[in-house]
């Protein structure tokens, strides 16, 4: 290769590479509307995220990584900083996090890594206090629609933003405003939502009755539990989260379908969903001793058609 080409070719590298930092650094920048949220500013990086330094005709990539790798490794840095890139950054894999850092400091830019982790923090603190406070998924559903936020995560975080602030007011007065801008359905299922928040009952407990109710989602046995309680039925949730938790006792458990048709012929139960029920109960009460001798009774006595 000549002189003249190989200068060209470095050249051509040195615009691209100053261009895409250029890029970058203008993602970074802090928007002068102080209106903007850190939410919003987040996702700009996250929509710039910038590609890998390019590497030289001269250094193949596998080497460059290399090089980024160890730049993270001798750093100050430490793998909890790549997790909280990872976590609440656009960089989905743990080993692109701590590459990005190592190309950041291979270049002298120690500055832009402190301040994504600085971001990636807040975010994090954020994300904390909404979990940590009263307020539900449902209220970030409501308040991301009232809001305008573009999804659920956005509204978490102004939530949590607020709450750190100390300015617990004004969710409250978001969330009033919201409940009557919204339509009559909306309504009905935040009702049906709070009496189900406001209960005994767990998401685990909405989980298993949405199978029970063959249902697509929790959510909507969410709905449904709040609907019923509403309406004074409470025993009827009690009887179907039972029957749900001793049907999972039995399919759980070492029995089989064989097992449960010779067992509701021994107990006399007209349907084998009755015995699989009986059984699960027992195994939930820890009596499988019970189950085993009625079976090894019931093969004695039972007699099958040939």
């Amino acid at each position: 290769m000549s002189s003249a080409k190989t200068k060209n070719t470095s050249l051509a590298l040195a615009i691209s590479t100053v261009l895409a930092t250029t890029s970058y650094q203008a993602a970074l920048a802090t928007p002068n509307d102080t209106s903007h949220s850190t939410v919003n500013s987040f996702i700009l990086l996250a929509e710039a995220k910038p590609a890998l330094p390019l590497a030289t005709a001269q250094q193949p990539s596998a080497s460059l990584e290399q090089l980024q790798y160890e730049a993270f490794e001798n750093s100050k840095y430490t793998d909890k900083d790549a997790k909280l890139l990872t976590m609440y950054w656009d960089y989905g894999d743990f080993s692109n996090a701590k590459l990005y850092i190592g190309s950041l400091l291979m270049s002298g830019d120690d500055a832009t890594v402190q301040k994504v982790l600085q971001q990636a923090q807040l975010l994090k603190q954020q994300d904390e206090a909404f979990w940590n406070s009263k307020y539900t998924i449902d209220d970030a559903e409501l308040l991301a629609e009232s809001w305008g936020k573009p999804t659920l995560w956005d509204a978490k975080l102004k939530i949590g933003s607020l709450l750190m602030s100390g300015d617990d007011a004004a969710i409250q007065k978001a969330l009033q405003q919201a409940a009557n801008q919204a339509n009559p359905e909306q309504q009905d299922e935040q009702q049906q939502s709070e009496a189900f928040w406001n209960s005994k009952y767990t998401y685990n407990d909405a989980q298993l009755l949405a199978e029970w109710w063959g249902m697509s989602a929790p959510w909507d046995a969410k709905l449904k539990i709040g609907r019923l309680l509403m309406n004074g039925n409470d025993a009827a949730i009690q009887k179907e989260l039972q029957q749900q938790q001793q049907s999972n006792a039995f399919w759980n458990g070492k029995y089989t379908i064989a097992d449960a048709q010779i067992l509701a012929e021994y107990w006399n139960k007209s349907e084998l969903w009755d015995a699989k029920l009986k059984i699960g109960s027992l195994l939930m009460s820890g009596d499988n001793a019970a189950v085993k001798k009625a079976l090894q009774q019931a093969k004695q006595t039972v007699k099958w058609p040939n």
